[in-house]
């Protein structure tokens, strides 16, 4: 089967397509649309008004399109002498209808696409790029979890050493001579009285 001829006649643009610092993504998809169709033997020529005007005048319903409409019908897309889209970039499918691709081809497109239908719901929310995807945010809402966690931990350690400082504080002064009745030699002098049987007999204080 032989393919027909495409031909795109684009908007008045840089020969490239690609001179603005903010490259259109629209651009870029349908020329790589079009490098694929070459590749599934489809001949495509693309002509820009910058650069090609005569080949708007040669091609006759190009021609009357620009004449009618001016250059808001850009982009054309013709195929054999007819307008088969105007104003918008095709897609893939769409140029694949068009120049009526089928068979093992068209089938592994609508394979890909059936697998992207497939994502699950959660894949789906979290797919990069979309509304709903923070993922940048993950690794720092972890870390700020771990340091929040961290300094709970420090802060209930310096609460229990706090308090065990402050029971064993309780607990020596409830008897703060305790550690001095535990010499019987010691001189009475240290007690609110003096009993002399609990002092040396050379002891100057229980004289």
């Amino acid at each position: 089967m032989k393919l027909s001829k495409l031909k795109v006649y684009d908007p008045p643009m840089c020969s490239s397509g690609f001179c603005s610092p903010n490259v259109d993504p629209e651009l870029v998809r349908f020329s790589t649309d079009l490098e694929w169709l070459k590749k599934q033997g489809v001949e495509i020529e693309r002509f820009n008004l910058s650069s090609h005007p005569a080949e708007f005048v040669h091609e006759q319903v190009v021609k009357e399109a620009l004449k009618h409409e001016g250059n808001a019908c850009l982009p054309l897309v013709v195929l054999d002498g007819s307008i088969v889209s105007r104003c918008v970039y095709p897609s893939r499918v769409e140029l694949m209808a068009i120049t009526g691709i089928t068979g093992e081809a068209q089938d592994k497109v609508t394979e890909v696409f059936e697998l992207l239908d497939a994502r699950s719901p959660v894949d789906a929310d979290i797919a990069e790029g979309s509304p709903e995807c923070n993922c940048a945010a993950l690794p720092r809402q972890q870390s700020r979890k771990f340091i929040a966690g961290l300094f709970i931990l420090l802060a209930a350690v310096s609460i229990l050493a706090y308090a065990v400082s402050i029971l064993t504080y309780e607990a020596l002064n409830r008897n703060p001579d305790a550690s001095k009745r535990t010499n019987p030699n010691m001189c009475a002098s240290t007690f609110d009285s003096c009993d002399p049987s609990s002092c040396g007999a050379s002891s100057p204080s229980c004289k």
